[in-house]
């Protein structure tokens, strides 16, 4: 698994993952149906005009897009997103995208924390959290987009940067 700036020629394949309704009702903010419109406006309104940090992960071997992650950075803390498609889960490429990011982020924004957070019903997303050191604070109530209007239980986790690199020192 590799990281680079998403491009304008993933949005097929992003479509393609992000119109599965499985992986969008886990997003707060993919709605569904998901469009090459709306891939074209995060393109413009996410990452051409910098409101977050956003990197797409991709296979070493093949260059395949595989998904997002991403920091939301206009909050009091940085706000970690990501998403795989269907294809890709269960196999570690989150957890290693993940590390990766995470370590980036902590040294870009140099902030001693960051919070993200999962849905009640997607445990797997729990687990990714779980493993970078992610501890539950808060549960909560959150609209996601291609749920409706009905508000979703929703775990929110903070990391620090201190837990961090104690759990997983660089080098």
């Amino acid at each position: 698994m590799t990281l680079r700036p998403p491009r304008d020629e993933d949005g097929p394949d992003a479509v393609r993952y992000l119109d599965d309704h499985e992986t969008a009702r886990m997003l707060a903010r993919v709605p569904h149906p998901y469009t090459m419109d709306d891939w074209n406006g995060f393109m413009e309104n996410v990452v051409r005009n910098g409101d977050e940090d956003v990197l797409a992960l991709t296979d070493k071997a093949s260059g395949a897009f595989m998904g997002v992650i991403s920091f939301q950075t206009d909050e009091d803390e940085p706000v970690l997103g990501y998403w795989l498609g269907a294809p890709f889960r269960g196999r570690g490429f989150m957890k290693e995208a993940g590390l990766a990011f995470v370590r980036h982020g902590f040294a870009k924004l140099a902030v001693p924390s960051m919070i993200s957070g999962h849905f009640i019903d997607n445990p797997a997303s729990g687990r990714v959290l779980n493993f970078l050191g992610f501890e539950e604070f808060e549960i909560d109530l959150v609209t996601a987009l291609s749920r409706g209007p009905e508000p979703v239980r929703h775990v929110t986790m903070r990391l620090t940067n201190e837990r961090f690199d104690r759990l997983h020192p660089a080098g």
